[in-house]
């Protein structure tokens, strides 16, 4: 909230090398990393995320919606 993302991505990935199942941790990450728009390394968190949740639909359901935005933003390319 204050603008530190860069140094929120580094705490995060740091905790996460210790504690790779810290799934609060692991979410915020990937906002993180969303809201800078990093988008494979935000997909690829929030993905991790989606397969660990188990029996928590609520959360499964809001990790479901950014990987919709993630996708929605991407620019594609049609050539012929």
């Amino acid at each position: 909230g204050q603008g530190r993302t860069e140094e929120a991505v580094a705490i995060y990935r740091d905790i996460l090398v210790s504690n790779p199942d810290f799934t609060r941790v692991r979410l915020e990450l990937a906002h993180v990393l969303y809201a800078r728009e990093e988008d494979a390394a935000a997909r690829h968190h929030f993905e991790l995320v989606l397969g660990g949740l188990g029996t928590n639909p609520g959360l499964s359901q809001a990790v479901q919606s950014y990987l919709a935005a993630i996708d929605s933003r991407r620019t594609w390319d049609f050539s012929t």
